[in-house]
């Protein structure tokens, strides 16, 4: 991974136009409904992951060498990590910088 990932297009699918518009403009990580993420990356597989209400997924998943990545990108920190916690890490930040800008 070369440089922090960009965000291309975030949409909100699946709900009605009330909660489309609430969420709006807002990040994943501040969203308190169940999200489902399908995430097209450049140079990694793509990977879906499904978060709950409280911002929880239920396992890792396949794009968990991705997210272990992104924790160390702008975060040479992390490096020092284990795999775990920079999966954690890298889920964290890619809600933070996932935001709703189409309806």
């Amino acid at each position: 991974m070369a440089g922090q990932p960009r965000i291309r297009v975030a949409l909100l699918n699946g709900v009605n136009e009330t909660i489309r518009k609430q969420h709006k403009g807002v990040p994943l990580a501040a969203m308190k409904i169940p999200r489902q993420i399908v995430a097209k990356a450049d140079g990694a597989p793509d990977f879906t992951m499904n978060v709950d209400e409280k911002g929880n997924s239920s396992s890792m998943n396949s794009g968990e060498r991705w997210l272990v990545l992104r924790a160390t990108v702008d975060h040479p920190e992390n490096a020092s990590k284990d795999a775990f916690d920079n999966y954690y890490e890298g889920r964290r930040l890619l809600l933070a910088e996932l935001i709703a800008s189409r309806l």
